[in-house]
């Protein structure tokens, strides 16, 4: 059959037919809003954020850019069109029987195709941007090395995989046109493609785990004190989001292919929502330690904020210098042979691994950390923390 209309006799006006069967007690209504706010009000929001965590990224990098910056750009531009076409189109998030028939044509048939092929796209960039960053934030062992690459590999597989099974359903043969694809989509049961998205949901659902639980061992073997080492495992925390909303979008598969009549669509929205919310968490996170670098540099050294502070009436800058012994003078001409006070010893402060030289070294031979940077004056100095400096080759 050519068209959805083409199951109607002839004169049907499809526009005043419901997509699906409502519940006992409730009837039609069309002027439904569905989900249209929660996919306006979160997914502007949180994707504003994260574009601008991605851009800070990427303006810091500008000039030694790596791979994982590229995925980065990637991963913003495929999370600005996911967002894009979900508010263009926002009026198919709703219910079945709230949704007239005429609207399941070939150009939702399209949209559907779209949606699914950059969900793949912007969940793969970003997850594979946030596991090349560890490699950058931490100078790591053999066995997280491959661990690291162990997590890109099942990223590539989980995503190309869905490309592959998306090209093949969810877009139509030689010589079939979209509207004929989309009676089929009506008509019959693919129970391949539900059960598949059943199973590529757990797989990323346990993919995000994997990512969220493996820089948690490094952190805890830091000798920080306890507060400081909350703080830092803090910054992580985030990912929670993510895989919660990894989690609940698994759940509407699920339901996916519960029953005899699932609302289909509505469950769609719901999970297109939870995976941008899950996108835009993984841009924020691999982009968080160059934001912060760029905030850092960019923002509060601004002449502007200066201002603002000093017309706030901050003195903690001079209070910090206050506390450095007379015989150190920032301001002095070094000669190379001054030193800081208590060189040697060096605090972490709350956003060191935010610092984008700062790396964490883990030797395989045992449980001791070293810890090195490029830009050691941008480290506290303190008592309590050890480190050893190595005199960098030429």
């Amino acid at each position: 059959m050519s068209s959805v209309a083409a199951l109607f006799p002839p004169g049907t006006d499809l526009c005043k037919i419901p997509g699906g069967t409502p519940p006992v007690g409730q009837l039609p209504n069309f002027d439904d809003p569905g989900l249209k706010p929660v996919v306006i009000s979160v997914g502007v929001i949180l994707t504003t954020i994260a574009v601008v965590f991605g851009l800070g990224r990427i303006y810091v990098n500008l000039r030694k850019l790596v791979l994982s910056d590229l995925f980065v750009l990637l991963t913003i531009l495929s999370n600005l069109a996911h967002l894009v076409t979900m508010i263009v189109f926002v009026k198919y998030f709703r219910h079945g029987w709230n949704l007239p028939l005429c609207w399941l044509n070939g150009q939702f048939a399209q949209l559907t195709y779209a949606w699914e092929n950059l969900l793949n796209v912007s969940l793969f960039c970003a997850k594979a941007a946030t596991l090349l960053l560890f490699r950058q934030l931490f100078t790591i062992s053999h066995a997280m090395n491959v661990a690291i690459w162990v997590g890109i590999a099942a990223t590539f597989v989980i995503n190309a995989s869905g490309l592959v099974v998306t090209s093949y359903f969810s877009a139509p043969h030689a010589g079939e046109t979209w509207d004929e694809h989309i009676v089929q989509a009506v008509t019959q049961n693919i129970i391949f493609v539900l059960y598949w998205s059943v199973a590529q949901g757990s797989a990323s659902t346990l993919l995000d785990l994997y990512i969220f639980i493996l820089p948690l061992p490094i952190l805890f073997r830091l000798n920080l004190s306890r507060r400081r080492k909350v703080q830092v495992i803090a910054i992580f925390l985030v990912a929670i989001l993510g895989v919660v909303a990894s989690v609940i979008s698994l759940v509407f598969r699920v339901k996916s292919i519960q029953g005899t009549t699932p609302d289909s669509i509505y469950n769609a929205g719901v999970l297109l929502t939870n995976n941008l919310v899950e996108m835009n968490i993984a841009l924020i996170i691999c982009s968080a330690p160059a934001f912060s670098n760029f905030m850092r540099n960019n923002v509060l050294e601004s002449r502007t904020f200066k201002w603002l502070r000093s017309t706030l009436g901050d003195s903690k800058s001079g209070q910090s210098r206050s506390n450095l012994p007379k015989t150190w003078d920032p301001n002095h001409p070094r000669t190379g042979r001054e030193k800081a006070p208590n060189q040697g010893y060096i605090e972490m402060s709350d956003t060191w691994l935010f610092h984008g030289d700062a790396t964490v070294d883990i030797e395989a031979r045992g449980d001791a950390l070293t810890i090195s940077s490029d830009d050691v004056s941008g480290l506290q100095v303190l008592k309590s923390v050890n480190v050893e400096h190595a005199e960098k080759s030429p």
